[in-house]
């Protein structure tokens, strides 16, 4: 007896992996959302593309879930969106309709993680020519507030790196750049304290 030919069918991506995280600016002022989209590239194909959000309470201004395809066997793919698990990717920043290329992505590019899980990266846009992951205009301007300029050979951005503490205040250097304070001058900081707790909701007080 002869059987009909069963057509193979594409079994549906797993869960989702997904990134969230900020994008800042060179000076670590976070990227409006109106405009501005976060954009992933492989092999230079587009796979995604997601405005910048405004989510009220959320502590991120991007998010990507990525389809992953779960690779069976005599399948084939899902979604011409789906991608593979630890498959590089590239993201970048499309403001105005011009591509930025963040920090984090030039140093190394990351790779897709497993189903299901989240990983945050944040984006940072400008030139990092010492490598330590803070802009050179924010270090730059760090260092002039600071009372320092520039050598015959430049500014000596070596003085301020991402984890250091240049002005001996307790914050590193990253921690300033996140909070908007001068990593040059030790009055220049942010604390904060809880000042009231209701059920779930928390009152906080930054000073």
């Amino acid at each position: 007896m002869l059987l009909a030919a069963t057509p193979l069918h594409a079994f549906p991506p797993a869960p989702f992996h997904t990134i969230y995280g900020d994008v800042r600016d060179e000076q670590g002022v976070l990227i409006p959302a109106t405009g501005a989209a976060v954009v992933m590239h492989q092999g230079g194909v587009q796979r995604m593309r997601e405005q910048l959000t405004a989510v009220t309470g959320a502590n991120f201004n991007y998010q990507l879930r990525m389809r992953i395809d779960m690779n069976r066997s005599l399948t084939a793919t899902y979604s011409s969106l789906v991608v593979s698990t630890a498959s590089a990717y590239s993201l970048a920043i499309d403001i105005g309709g011009v591509l930025y290329h963040p920090i984090e992505i030039k140093a190394a590019p990351p790779a897709v993680g497993a189903p299901a899980s989240r990983r945050r990266l944040d984006l940072t846009l400008g030139v990092d020519s010492d490598g330590d992951g803070l802009p050179d205009a924010w270090e730059e301007a760090q260092l002039y507030q600071a009372g320092y300029l520039p050598s015959e050979d430049g500014w000596d951005l070596s003085l301020i790196d991402r984890n250091g503490d240049f002005d001996k205040d307790g914050l590193s250097n990253w921690q300033e750049y996140i909070a908007g304070t001068y990593a040059g001058d030790a009055n220049s900081t942010i604390s904060m304290e809880i000042k009231e707790k209701v059920g779930e909701n928390v009152r906080l007080e930054t000073y």
